[in-house]
């Protein structure tokens, strides 16, 4: 998995990109830990370049919505496609996530 951040105006955009599972947790949680909060008003993760994901993968981005809710602010999903989105349905993240078209 890659990860890369950038700013849209006041919103931080976290990009996806490649395989994300089990194997990435470390990383992703530092990822977390250290998100660039301070004066966004939300968070989006962009996962139009992401390709696999599995469910330790979703367990983590669970981890991620909560860390970014406990500093006050909404996170939501944009661009789920192929395989991501099949799984996101299949286990009804879909409904646990704000989703963007």
């Amino acid at each position: 998995m890659n990860c890369e951040l950038s700013s849209e105006d006041t919103r931080l955009v976290v990009s996806l990109s490649g395989r994300f599972t089990a194997v990435d947790t470390p990383a992703f949680r530092r990822v977390i830990e250290d998100l660039p909060l301070d004066g966004k008003s939300d968070v989006v993760f962009d996962l139009s370049d992401l390709l696999f994901v599995d469910s330790a993968a979703l367990g983590l981005l669970v981890l991620a919505r909560d860390a970014v809710s406990d500093r006050g602010l909404p996170m939501s999903i944009r661009n789920l496609q192929g395989q991501v989105k099949k799984t996101f349905e299949l286990f009804h993240f879909d409904q646990l996530f704000a989703i963007q078209a």
